[in-house]
C-alpha cells in the first residue's frame, strides 16, 4: 500500500476499541502514532523531528504527509496504551520520565510555536 502511494511512512492505530478493528489501510492524513511506526530511511533532513520528543508524533506526521501527500495507517494493527497519550505523568515512563512537569510543558508550547 505504501509503494501505491509514495508513502514513506506507517502507523499502528491509536485506537484498542475493538469497534475500530478492521483489515482497512487508511491512506490520506492520519497520525503517525509513535508507539508503532515504521518508516522508509530517506536521510533527507527535512523529514527529521525538530521541536522536541513531547510533540513529534505530530510533527513527523505532518513532515510525512507534506512530502508524501499521504500516511499509512493499519486499521488491523492496534496499539494500547496505559496512559493517554500526549498528557504528562511523572511515572507514566516514556517522555515523562525524562523530563520534570514544567519542562515537559516548554518543550510543547516551544513545539506548538514553532
Amino acid at each position: 500500500e505504501m509503494q501505491k502511494v509514495n508513502a514513506k511512512i506507517w502507523s499502528g492505530s491509536d485506537s484498542p476499541n475493538p469497534a475500530h478493528w478492521s483489515a482497512d489501510v487508511d491512506v490520506g492524513k492520519g497520525l503517525v502514532y509513535g508507539a508503532c511506526f515504521g518508516m522508509v530511511a530517506t536521510h533527507e533532513e527535512s523529514r527529521y523531528s525538530r521541536f522536541g520528543q513531547v510533540m513529534d508524533d505530530i510533527e513527523r506526521s505532518c513532515r510525512f504527509y507534506e512530502h508524501d501527500g499521504a500516511t499509512v495507517r493499519l486499521g488491523r494493527l492496534q496499539v494500547y496504551k496505559r496512559h493517554a497519550p500526549g498528557m504528562y505523568h511523572k511515572k507514566k515512563g516514556g517522555i515523562s520520565a525524562s523530563l520534570s512537569a514544567d519542562e515537559y510543558k516548554s518543550e510543547a508550547l516551544s513545539a506548538r510555536l514553532t
